[in-house]
This record gives structure tokens, sequence and C-alpha cells, in this order.
């Protein structure tokens, strides 16, 4: 394997921050943030 467990790990804890930020700013940006969050 080309990636050392620990270049791993935080590049896991990075895509999971990633993604939960990704979904806040969409929750955020939407115009209707009951309906969007309840996708």
């Amino acid at each position: 394997m080309l990636l050392e467990p620990m270049q791993l790990s935080r590049l896991g804890k990075g895509l999971i921050v990633l993604s939960i930020a990704i979904s806040v700013y969409e929750i955020y940006n939407a115009d209707d943030k009951i309906s969007e969050s309840g996708r």
C-alpha cells in the first residue's frame, strides 16, 4: 500500500469533515431549510 496508516486515517477524517461541511453548507443556502434538511 502506498499510504501510511496515519495518512489514511487523516484522509478519512478529512473526507468526513468535508462531507459534513458540504451538507451544512447546502442546508444553510437552501431557500426552504426545513424541506431541504428533511430530504
